[in-house]
């Protein structure tokens, strides 16, 4: 092997493997220290565009789970004021039942009854104005086509519909007790009432198991994708490690070999001698 001072290979190999090793090392430790194997596009550009196009479906995910659990609490919130409309309709079926029975004929008695009945249908109009969700009034018709984003694409969407369960909606403003006659007459028409009620609640609860399945889906499609991306961007701390410390062996074994090929200087030195 010769001896020269302007052009030692061996000592630039070793200077250029030095560098190499120190520009890995400080890869591992920002990858060690940030928690992923990719920082940047330099790492690698096809699996960033691929974790960024991922996080993007996440992000929808995590907002589509809130929209979800908030359609389903205004549907409860609904389904809790038809269930008390159903209990006042109850009330009205036993009271025109009991005015259709002929022994009340007395001002008195039927007075009372369409008295008690007057002061449901107010407190069912009273209901179906003040059940509201974040200043969205429910049953009083006006909850009409609403759209709510229950994904993360832009065709995921569900509309919901509430119709009006106000006394006039009902026919509850026609009763009339005033006779045995009418009074079976507005018997019936309660019992519609009901019938309408129950439709309208069976409708909310059916678009309730709809959203509880579709936040089911939500759910197990985030935790694939979260997983999918974690394989692409989070560091395997085992592996890296393991990196870490081979190149800082080899760093280590290229300043050992530049120190040995710069102790050359003094042989060249001693030729003088």
């Amino acid at each position: 092997m010769s001896n020269s001072i302007h052009t030692d290979i061996s000592a630039m190999n070793a200077a250029r493997n030095i560098k190499i090793h120190q520009n890995n090392i400080q890869s591992n430790m920002e990858k060690l220290s940030s928690g992923y194997k990719i920082n940047s596009a330099a790492d690698d550009a096809a699996g960033l565009a691929i974790s960024e196009k991922l996080k993007g479906q996440l992000t929808g995910l995590e907002q589509a789970e809130l929209n979800v659990q908030d359609a389903v609490s205004l549907l409860q919130t609904a389904e809790g004021g038809m269930s008390t409309i159903h209990n006042m309709l109850n009330r009205m079926v036993e009271l025109t039942t009991k005015a259709s029975n002929g022994i009340y004929d007395t001002g008195v008695d039927r007075v009372a009854i369409k008295s008690e009945l007057d002061s449901l249908i107010q407190e069912i109009n009273r209901v179906t104005k003040s059940i509201n969700f974040n200043n969205k009034t429910l049953l009083d018709g006006s909850f009409n086509n609403v759209q709510f984003q229950i994904g993360s694409e832009v065709s995921d969407t569900m509309i919901i519909n509430i119709g009006s369960l106000d006394a006039a909606a009902l026919g509850l403003d026609k009763l009339d007790v005033s006779s045995p006659e009418k009074a079976a007459e507005s018997m019936k028409l309660v019992k519609d009432a009901i019938n309408k009620v129950s439709t309208e609640r069976a409708n909310v609860g059916v678009s309730q198991n709809r959203l509880e399945y579709t936040l089911n889906n939500i759910t197990e499609t985030y935790m694939n994708l979260a997983e999918a991306n974690s394989r692409i961007r989070d560091v395997d701390y085992a592996k890296m490690m393991m990196e870490y410390t081979k190149n800082q062996l080899l760093e280590q074994v290229a300043t050992t070999i530049l120190t040995h090929r710069m102790s050359n200087a003094q042989n060249i030195l001693q030729l003088f001698n």
